[in-house]
């Protein structure tokens, strides 16, 4: 039933400080050369700072000929998280491409 699915789903959000409960963004870096991919997220990494947990990078799998590698950022100050990221970008001179997605509905 409804009732119990949604009791359980949140006990289990907010034990593993998910939505609602935390925020996310998912950082995703993409190119066609693995080594700028993985050393733009390393760089990447290296600027967020601040009172939020920080996991990966990590790689996810190639799509269409585009390594990925994804680092996750989880608080629960979405503008905090979001200044950081903000202020990473503008000092960070990527090679590869950045996809910023904000409490993202999947994790790939």
């Amino acid at each position: 039933d409804y009732k119990s699915f949604f009791k359980s789903e949140m006990a289990y959000r907010k034990a593993g400080g998910y939505p609602p409960y935390n925020y996310l963004i998912a950082l995703i870096f993409y190119g066609r050369n693995k080594d700028v991919v993985n050393d733009d997220a390393h760089l990447f990494l290296n600027k967020l700072v601040g009172d939020f947990k920080v996991l990966g990078p990590s790689e996810l799998l190639k799509i269409s000929d585009q390594y990925r590698t994804r680092i996750i950022m989880k608080g629960k100050s979405l503008d905090e998280m979001r200044e950081v990221v903000r202020i990473a970008f503008n000092t960070s001179s990527l090679k590869s491409k950045l996809k910023i997605d904000i409490n993202p509905l999947l994790l790939d």
